[in-house]
């Protein structure tokens, strides 16, 4: 019964995401749209500015205004996300799943996600898988 309630809350959580990014500039759902579909890529802002034709400090400036978070923030965001469902669903070790998502140092994995998740990758999987 727990998990049903989970998915739906999953569900409900990013349709409203989803909803939000509707509510952005044509140029921040361009960034948005790449930074999900090249999260395992090694991105900074320079790439991003570059792919939707904004200055970077005009990029930074309107993503933070337009989605209340820097770029690189939305970006672990996404990370860790993937993360998540990796470590639920692969037995993959935790060093392959921040491989598999894009950070290429696993003690910087184990840093960003504990730092969004409160807990370690490997504790995520023992309550979670």
């Amino acid at each position: 019964m727990k998990d049903w309630f989970e998915q739906k809350f999953e569900i409900l959580i990013r349709h409203s995401q989803n909803q939000n990014v509707k509510n952005y500039s044509f140029t921040i759902r361009q960034a948005i749209t790449f930074l999900e579909e090249h999260y395992r890529e090694e991105i900074n802002l320079e790439v991003l500015a570059r792919q939707v034709g904004l200055s970077k400090n005009h990029l930074c400036t309107l993503f933070r205004i337009e989605t209340g978070r820097n770029f690189i923030d939305y970006l672990h965001q996404i990370r860790i996300g993937q993360a998540l469902e990796l470590l639920e669903t692969t037995d993959l070790r935790v060093a392959e799943v921040g491989l598999n998502v894009g950070y290429h140092d696993a003690k910087y994995f184990a840093k960003v996600f504990q730092k969004y998740q409160n807990c370690s990758p490997s504790e995520y999987r023992q309550i979670n898988h």
